[in-house]
């Protein structure tokens, strides 16, 4: 047996430091010097104790779910709790108020990008600045760093989900442009998409498409709430469902350089009974694409 050579040391001799089922390793050579008194008893302590600590963290990371990056969240956490019903282990960060330097730490760590809801996208990114009467508040600072995730998402080729404004964000992104104010133009109220509070209503789900294959229905209901949607779909993009007025209710991309999952959904599944299956079925899809290599 060699210096180098680790044993067992259980927790049952220093009950305060382990984690409950954990065993921790440690050296011979710590050992050894205790042995021979080279050191002060306080510093064997720390030898020891920092030697379980590094095997317990260790052992925590290799056992930590998939990083997913949230562009921003919310008080009510609905977004990470939609996800995590599928899979617990799940860790979040969210992008939203980081640092420059925190930032580009976690572009370079994550396994997901998740786009949500919020603020209308300011609409001089889709030629129509002159029309930001018709808006509601906008949040500059959140669309740059919203395109800068999806630079990241398409550098490291990583899986990503749009959720209401994350659909209209990704359609820019890809040259596309919105609808600046729906009531107000050609589609009118033919469906109700937004109110004072969430509203349902039907979309129908494009046969042959990834989120018919996904969701296993040609149509649901959804809980709604905005007042922008697409107008032109972006170079690359695929529409698979769609409301009765024409709106655009979800994409996906089909051109390259490619995603290895883009989805995007005007509708708010992290707010939807987990039964419905425009709402379970697409966060496990996400969360499959985000484990994959």
């Amino acid at each position: 047996m060699n210096f180098g050579d680790k044993i067992e040391l259980s927790c049952e001799l220093f009950p305060q430091c382990f984690l409950s089922n954990h065993v921790a390793e440690i050296s011979l050579s710590h050992l050894w010097a205790e042995q021979t008194n080279l050191l002060t008893m306080n510093q064997r302590f720390l030898i020891l104790f920092l030697s379980i600590l590094f095997t317990i963290s260790g052992k925590i990371s290799a056992q930590s779910g998939r990083l997913i990056l949230i562009s921003k969240s919310n008080e009510e956490k609905t977004y990470e709790k939609w996800l995590l019903r599928q899979d617990p282990d799940l860790r979040f960060i969210n992008m939203y108020n980081l640092p420059a330097d925190s930032v580009a730490y976690f572009l370079a760590k994550a396994d997901g990008f998740l786009m949500t809801g919020g603020e209308d996208i300011y609409p001089g990114r889709y030629g129509k600045e002159k029309d930001t009467v018709d808006c509601g508040e906008f949040d500059l600072r959140r669309d740059s760093l919203e395109f800068r995730l999806l630079d990241a998402a398409f550098r490291r080729k990583k899986p990503v989900f749009g959720v209401c404004r994350g659909l209209q964000l990704v359609n820019v992104y890809f040259g596309g442009s919105l609808i600046v104010d729906i009531p107000s133009s050609h589609l009118g109220t033919k469906v109700q998409h937004r109110q004072e509070g969430p509203v349902y209503h039907s979309v129908l789900v494009y046969a042959g498409s990834d989120l018919k294959q996904i969701s296993a229905s040609d149509s649901g209901m959804v809980l709604s709430n905005h007042h922008q949607g697409i107008e032109f779909l972006g170079k690359g993009l695929q529409p698979m469902a769609g409301t009765k007025d024409g709106l655009i209710e979800a994409i996906t991309q089909i051109g390259k350089p490619r995603l290895p999952f883009l989805m995007a959904v005007q509708w708010h599944p992290e707010r939807m009974e987990p039964e419905n299956k425009l709402s379970a079925t697409l966060a496990e899809a996400f969360i499959k694409a985000c484990k994959m290599k």
